[in-house]
């Protein structure tokens, strides 16, 4: 299609979708991606060309590198509208209609994880450096000084940046808390393979024979196998696969500085002396530097071995990103390892890039299962009985020390030092089990009035997602809360969420009734950050319980409060409430309202 028929297509398309009722209208730019990726990369320049299997091919195949993390919603939606709209207007038959929308269903979590790949590799390039021709990166420049191959210009910094906000969808992360410096350092000097890595430095000892190529001498390699029970001891000591970890072991050694291998042998170096006695400081970054060998070249090294050529693993520990994101949840390893496969095969054909998979894990393993079974040895992560991995401390500190510099990422201080706004902080931006667990702390630390206090202060001047959040925390402490909530009755933001509050203290009461300025109030905190292109399956049925046919008037007293989201709020409400009379007088409304 040319740019003139894209453009008509989408009106046509959001046309239809206003005219049917349909929940939510496309997103103008995701409907663009979609015929364009159906224009340029299937040939479909007519929806009424559309075949089976179509919907499959474009999501997982045409539009991940065409969008990014933030995008993702929207794009499925303007393909399941595109799919509706070809069905419903006769384009295609209803039949097909019904299997694409199924296929579209089918695709939605691999191309988010498609999606997702494709920023990640990126991100993590930036992050550690890692290059194509070679592992020029400087491992021991430390986290976040990985040489000079990532660039330190300006242009480079804001690539940098642009890229991790891709990842993440933000530039301000969830505060996180970290267990003290000597804690980690404790479980860094604990790591498994770390553990096995200076074993093998002290088997070194003061020199042993190397091959041209830097690695030890078969004869020496067996004996070293057999001596650290490396691999399965099922298998004779110069088997592939226990040399294979030897490989592993002896590459972590050399980048860490535990083995120096030179022109005529190897020693053991002066960082395996440091390990074992050395200061927190180095410890920890000794095991950062490790973590960022092993994410960055850990299955590059399997590859080397194997001489595979199609399969491009380098980027496999760029996972490791969303896993950060993803904080107690964790992720599914299958997903994981469907990310891995995606940037894996990226540039291979798809017949070819299904046979070079299959034949890697066959004899292999699942590049993630691997992976991230050396990073559990490492202490970086854990991995549940239903393969569900999760980042340890460790792993949380050395990604943070990664990514602070480029995103905000807040420490959280020790309970009896946070304040209320670091409480709030959890909230808007964490889960509510942080925040419930943030909150059980942050009050176990002060009396009740003192808590009271400090919520009261933060919500003051706070905006209306920590307003809602310091409120609902007020009310959990009961009758201590009863003094401060009666000062809030003299501020108009406050004054609805104090008035609900001694209701349910103290019963009805004249001077405890809301009027309509309260309600307006509520009803602009509580539905300011809905977004209009992830509306709430509820989000009409809330609305026809909180302004019902003859309470309209409400929505003049909104549009004359001074609440920064009056004209958003009314909009909202004009489009989505049920009762066409409410919604008509909402509109009004919002045309009276500043957008501001």
């Amino acid at each position: 299609m040319r740019h003139d028929e894209i453009a008509a297509t989408t009106d046509a398309v959001t046309r239809w979708a206003e005219r049917s009722g349909r929940r939510s209208l496309p997103a103008a730019d995701g409907l663009g991606v979609v015929l364009e990726a159906l224009s340029d990369d299937l040939g479909v320049t007519d929806l009424g060309d559309l075949t089976e299997g179509a919907a499959t091919e474009l999501l997982l195949d045409h539009c991940p590198d065409r969008v990014g993390t933030d995008r993702i919603d929207a794009v499925l939606d303007a393909a399941r509208a595109v799919v509706e709209y070809a069905a419903d207007t006769g384009l295609v038959p209803a039949t097909l209609g019904a299997k694409l929308r199924r296929e579209i269903d089918a695709a939605a979590d691999e191309f988010g994880d498609a999606v997702l790949a494709e920023e990640v590799a990126g991100a993590f390039h930036d992050l550690v450096g890692t290059e194509p021709e070679g592992r020029e990166a400087d491992v021991s420049a430390g986290p976040g000084e990985a040489g000079d191959s990532a660039g330190t210009g300006e242009d480079e910094d804001a690539d940098r940046v642009a890229d991790l906000v891709a990842v993440f969808g933000t530039d301000r992360l969830p505060p996180l808390r970290l267990p003290s410096e000597a804690e980690l350092a404790d479980e860094a000097r604990a790591s498994p393979r770390l553990a096995r890595v200076l074993a093998l430095a002290r088997w070194v000892g003061d020199g042993r024979p190397v091959t041209a190529e830097g690695d030890l001498e078969p004869a020496d390699a067996a004996a070293v196998v057999d001596e650290l029970a490396l691999g399965d001891p099922d298998l004779a000591p110069d088997s592939d696969a226990r040399l294979a970890e030897l490989a592993q072991l002896w590459e972590l050694a050399e980048a860490l500085g535990f083995v120096d291998v030179e022109d005529t042998g190897a020693v053991s170096g002066e960082v395996a002396d440091e390990w074992a006695d050395g200061d927190d400081d180095t410890v920890l970054l000794v095991w950062r530097q490790a973590l960022t060998e092993m994410s960055a070249w850990s299955m590059v090294t399997d590859a080397e071995r194997a001489a595979e050529i199609d399969l491009d693993l380098r980027p496999a520990g760029s996972t490791l990103l969303p896993l950060f994101a993803a904080r107690r949840d964790g992720l599914p390893l299958a997903r994981n390892s469907g990310m891995i496969r995606q940037m894996a095969v990226d540039d291979l054909p798809a017949g070819r890039a299904d046979e070079a998979w299959e034949d890697w894990v066959a004899v292999h393993g699942d590049p993630a299962r691997v992976l991230y079974g050396r990073l559990a040895d490492l202490g970086a992560v854990d991995i549940d009985d239903v393969d569900v991995v999760r980042l340890r401390p460790l792993g949380f500190s050395a990604l943070w020390t990664e990514l602070s510099d480029d995103l905000e990422i807040p420490l959280l201080p020790p309970p009896a030092e946070m304040s209320a706004e670091h409480l709030l902080a959890v909230g808007t931006a964490g889960t509510d089990d942080d925040l419930r667990d943030e909150w059980r702390g942050w009050r176990a630390v002060r009396d009740a009035d003192t808590a009271a206090r400090a919520l009261a202060d933060a919500a003051r001047d706070a905006g209306p997602d920590e307003r809602l959040i310091a409120t609902s925390l007020l009310r959990e402490l009961g009758e201590d809360a009863d003094a401060v909530w009666r000062e809030l009755l003299d501020e108009p933001a406050l004054r609805p969420y104090a008035r609900q509050a001694l209701t349910d203290l103290h019963g009805p009461a004249p001077e405890f009734e809301q009027d309509d300025q309260d309600l307006a109030w509520l009803l602009l905190d509580l539905y300011c950050a809905v977004d209009e292109e992830d509306l709430p399956d509820d989000l009409a049925g809330n609305l026809a319980e909180a302004v019902r046919p003859g309470e309209e008037s409400v929505f003049d007293t909104m549009w004359r409060l001074d609440h920064p989201h009056r004209h958003t709020v009314l909009t909202l409400i004009g489009r989505h409430h049920p009762d066409a009379d409410v919604a008509k007088a909402a509109r009004k409304a919002s045309f009276k309202a500043p957008n501001s």
